[in-house]
């Protein structure tokens, strides 16, 4: 049976998982469409873009929450009407009581985000960010050991100023809070652990040099031909065919040691890299040549097809989080690009 669970705590939970101060200053992330008075959410649909028809498909579900990867509204609205895409949408989802968040770069920035699940298809790298994101205010990260128990107990009444971080090892707890939470930080984790356990803060842009920002440099275990690294990218995105600017070197035999990622359109992210492969959704012509002529080859998976394989992470990561809510992918997304 499905529970209620409010709109600010869904909204909460999702700033815990991609926090808005790593979105690119660019970006509209957030909540976009709020609900009515004390919206409540059973239904929550994910995509990485609302359209029309995958609006029509939350309203056919009975949907209370879209997460939309990619915000459905960019630019300033100067006014809503049925006359522009943009108008429809909003409107159409205020008519149906259904609120609208987006996450897009926060989430790719995020330890555990998209950018990360694309350097899951290297099990053994040593993976990095790119371009690590440096936090505006003093903050600090808060990491020790604890049990299953424990860590429930952590995250289920968090101090203001405090958010949890997941951490893929078991038995250890992180929490990213401002300067000025640490103090009840600290009273919540002593209570919680007891007097005699230690853990560890550090300044929290030491840790955003190792798992926080745009991109992902992996340094693979082994050196691998580019036929070899071109399948294991398609088995990543659940692709069949991709398109490929392979550099004559690579061409001839040379292996590959390290990949830059980024998810979407990710040149400006990627060029410079000291990588041997770009591996991205869409990049200039240009870009390729000037790859391509420094001895670097460029996998190019189209733009949503690099992030859309993350929306089963991210439902997985809901369902643990919000128990009793139906959380469902969208069955008509997809990327408007197809090779035939």
């Amino acid at each position: 049976m499905t529970q209620r669970l409010r709109l600010e705590e869904a909204v909460q939970r999702l700033e815990q998982i991609a926090p808005l101060s790593l979105a690119a200053d660019w970006d509209n992330v957030g909540l976009l469409v709020d609900g009515p008075p004390d919206h409540a959410i059973r239904r929550c649909l994910l995509t990485i873009d609302l359209t029309e028809p995958v609006l029509a498909e939350a309203i056919d579900r009975g949907v209370d929450l879209i997460v939309a990867y990619h915000p459905p509204i960019f630019k300033p609205l100067h006014r809503l009407t049925r006359s522009h895409r943009e108008g429809r949408l909003v409107l159409d989802a205020l008519a149906a009581r259904i609120a609208v968040h987006s996450p897009h770069t926060a989430l790719d920035a995020a330890p555990g985000g998209v950018n990360d699940w694309l350097a899951s298809a290297f099990p053994g790298a040593t993976v990095r960010c790119l371009q690590p994101t440096r936090t505006a205010a003093p903050e600090r990260w808060v990491e020790g050991t604890a049990t299953r128990e424990e860590c429930a107990k952590l995250r289920e009444h968090l101090p203001a100023g405090a958010g949890w971080v997941d951490l893929p090892e078991p038995g250890r707890f992180a929490l990213r809070c401002r300067e000025s939470a640490l103090a009840e930080v600290d009273a919540r984790v002593r209570d919680v652990l007891g007097e005699g356990r230690s853990y560890d803060v550090f300044v929290l842009d030491r840790r955003a040099e190792l798992d926080r920002g745009q991109g992902r440099l992996a340094v693979l275990p082994q050196p691998m031909a580019i036929e070899d690294l071109v399948t294991v990218i398609k088995r990543q995105l659940g692709l069949e065919k991709i398109r490929c600017a392979i550099a004559p070197n690579h061409r001839e035999g040379q292996s590959i040691r390290s990949v830059a990622l980024c998810a979407g359109a990710g040149g400006s992210v990627l060029m410079g890299a000291d990588a041997d492969l770009y591996w991205t959704g869409e990049m200039r012509h240009h870009d390729l040549l000037a790859a391509s002529a420094s001895g670097i080859s460029v996998v190019l998976g189209e733009h949503t097809n690099t992030e859309r394989g993350y929306l089963k992470v991210l439902e997985h990561r809901l369902r643990e989080d919000w128990p009793g809510v139906d959380v469902i992918r969208s069955s008509i997304d997809r990327d408007p690009v197809a090779i035939l």
